[in-house]
């Protein structure tokens, strides 16, 4: 029986980290203790304490600071013998059997990557994977197509638990991804100029230009419970902070692998679809004028566009 090796990336996580590894262990028959690696991104909590002490076994990698989600997985790779290893996140909740069906996938040699049905506490449905960033992301937002598909994929999954298995076209979430180790290290990880988002669908799309016959897969049996910002919102409590961390990585992605013209269109068309939100938000609050969600998400939109702007005035 092959085992599996886990990279657990954490800062300031100690209000999930143990749940997160107790799920891990309990999860399936893969993994035990000593093929899970953490390493911590100088957490000022007591994320390493509590692990220390709940499991002598696993090995904990302390950053002298926090070196960015990147390059901490990589650190925590090069410690990694097995042939499939786990990248995740420390607010994760493994569901039972969950990377037991995940595994199966790997019976076809073509499959490099793998993940699951990413869900909310309540066990409704998360999004789990996308488009690449780029002109086709940012229109499908702009004009709603995003919107109606996700729609779509929530009605299949609560309604009906259709299961479903299929190769991915954009992207996985990283927040938990299975992959060949051999072939991670062949692309030398991920790459370090990415220091929060978008490292995995770089990752992904360098995949794709190796060989052409790689797959990336997706299955709805696997499911685990991701309590997204769990780690990262301890950064910083400004969500402008990291609406500006998401901006910077995308469009770190889009320079690297497009021309300059796609990058002044694909900025314009990212800036239409935040004033956009902005304005219906707007528009809905005229009607609920006491809705504080409306209000955060008005002010989350006007920011957002403010950044994209920023942007769109330098690429001028």
């Amino acid at each position: 029986m092959r085992s599996i090796g886990v990279v657990i990336v954490t800062f300031n996580s100690s209000q999930y980290i143990l749940n997160c590894l107790k799920s891990l262990l309990e999860s399936n028959y893969y993994i035990n203790s000593k093929n899970i690696i953490i390493v911590d991104n100088n957490s000022s909590d007591e994320t390493i304490k509590l692990v220390s002490k709940e499991y002598t076994d696993i090995k904990i990698v302390k950053n002298s600071k926090n070196l960015g989600y990147a390059k901490a997985v990589n650190i925590g790779m090069s410690f990694l013998n097995e042939e499939l290893c786990l990248i995740c996140n420390p607010d994760i909740e493994f569901k039972k059997e969950a990377l037991i069906r995940l595994n199966e996938l790997f019976k076809d040699k073509n499959v490099v990557v793998a993940g699951g049905q990413q869900i909310y506490a309540n066990k409704k449905w998360q999004r789990s994977y996308g488009e690449m960033p780029g002109i086709k992301d940012a229109c499908f937002n702009l004009f709603f197509v995003a919107t109606i598909k996700n729609i779509f994929k929530k009605i299949i999954f609560e309604r009906f638990n259709i299961a479903i298995v299929k190769k991915i076209t954009g992207y996985l979430d990283g927040a938990a991804l299975l992959v060949r180790r051999d072939l991670f290290e062949k692309l030398e990880g991920f790459d370090e100029d990415y220091f929060f988002y978008a490292e995995e669908a770089d990752f992904q799309f360098r995949i794709r230009k190796r060989n052409k016959n790689y797959k990336i897969m997706f299955t709805s049996k696997a499911n685990f419970v991701h309590i997204r910002g769990g780690s990262s919102t301890k950064i910083n409590q400004k969500t402008t902070y990291f609406q500006k961390l998401l901006v910077k990585a995308k469009l770190t992605f889009v320079k690297k692998n497009r021309s300059s013209k796609y990058i002044k269109t694909y900025i314009f068309f990212e800036y239409l679809h935040c004033m956009k939100m902005y304005y219906l938000y707007s528009v809905l609050l005229f009607f609920q004028n006491k809705r504080s969600d409306l209000i955060s998400k008005q002010i989350f939109f006007f920011n957002y566009s403010n950044i994209w702007k920023n942007y769109l005035l330098e690429n001028r």
